[in-house]
């Protein structure tokens, strides 16, 4: 017997006109391997429509935070990288466009000029600063500078002390928060 167009048929149903489908009906009562492959494709297409619900594997939840972490942190440390390089960038834009400005509106005779400015205002800013702070030292008593110093020195320990405990917590961020 030619099962060719009924198991075509089978397959496509929904496509078939009401005389393909009475002729496939009548088919599969005297055939029984189309009948089969009939109960077998329903049944295929039942399994098909409502999957089962699988429960996950022994420790899938643990496995997803370590993960999840994990890619927050890669995350992070790429968001750092694009600040860090849109900042560096910006910076190398800046200077670059300061160096063209430079070349284009003076000569290198101005830029010698400029050099020995800065190093004389150097000098003289610092022996303006050496000369001030020993008439500081000579004018008032001891103690006070011995206050002021005291003072100056813990400012600058805590400063340092709240500075690195920053830069611990930036870094540390996502540690402790599993």
């Amino acid at each position: 017997m030619n099962h060719q167009p009924f198991e075509t048929w089978i397959f496509a149903q929904e496509d078939l006109n009401e005389a393909d489908r009475l002729a496939l009906q009548q088919h599969l009562e005297a055939c029984q391997a189309c009948r089969s492959l009939q109960e077998k494709w329903e049944s295929l297409h039942e399994e098909l429509q409502a999957p089962a619900m699988l429960a996950p594997r022994a420790g899938f939840t643990r496995r997803w935070k370590a993960g999840l972490a994990e890619k927050r942190l890669r995350e992070q440390r790429r968001q750092a990288w694009k600040v860090f390089l849109t900042f560096s960038g910006a910076t190398t834009a800046v200077v670059l466009v300061m160096i063209a400005y430079a070349l284009l509106t003076s000569t290198p005779a101005e830029w010698v000029q400029a050099a020995m400015r800065t190093v004389t205002e150097t000098v003289g800013t610092y022996s303006a600063v050496r000369e001030l702070t020993t008439a500081w030292m000579n004018l008032t008593p001891l103690g006070l500078n011995i206050v002021i110093w005291i003072a100056l020195g813990v400012t600058f320990c805590i400063l340092a002390f709240i500075w690195v405990y920053a830069i611990w917590r930036t870094a540390f961020a996502g540690v402790w928060n599993k």
